[in-house]
């Protein structure tokens, strides 16, 4: 009987659209990132969200060169997010939101590398 719980790199593919699409439709709302937060971190974190949600269909195909974006755009939104840190803590409620959308990346980043067994080789 064939193992039906799902790989790692299906939950890692389902955690990064799911983090993309949150970002995407919070930011779009305006729920995420308020205007009170520097330009560049809203858009940098909407075209990221763009971009996990392409990188999700690459992960559920398990293609080496769509973990590797992943892990690498990961890392660096982590990173951006994490230095505007104190501006998003500012922000009130829109910003704490924002927080947890950090939290989330951050987690999606530390489970990334723990997939790699799992991907191809070949994209």
């Amino acid at each position: 009987m064939a193992d039906s719980r799902p790989t790692r790199a299906q939950l890692a593919a389902a955690l990064t659209f799911l983090v993309g699409a949150t970002c995407l439709v919070s930011i779009s709302l305006g729920w995420a990132f308020p205007s009170s937060v520097p330009t560049v971190l809203r858009y940098l974190n909407q075209a990221g969200a763009i971009i996990e949600i392409i990188v999700a269909i690459g992960l559920l195909r398990r293609q080496r060169a769509a973990w590797a974006f992943a892990l690498s755009l990961e890392g660096t939104l982590t990173l951006v997010n994490l230095l505007g840190l104190p501006y998003l803590l500012k922000a009130g409620l829109a910003g704490q939101l924002s927080v947890g959308l950090v939290v989330a990346r951050l987690l999606l980043l530390i489970m990334l590398p723990f997939c790699e067994k799992e991907v191809s080789s070949a994209s």
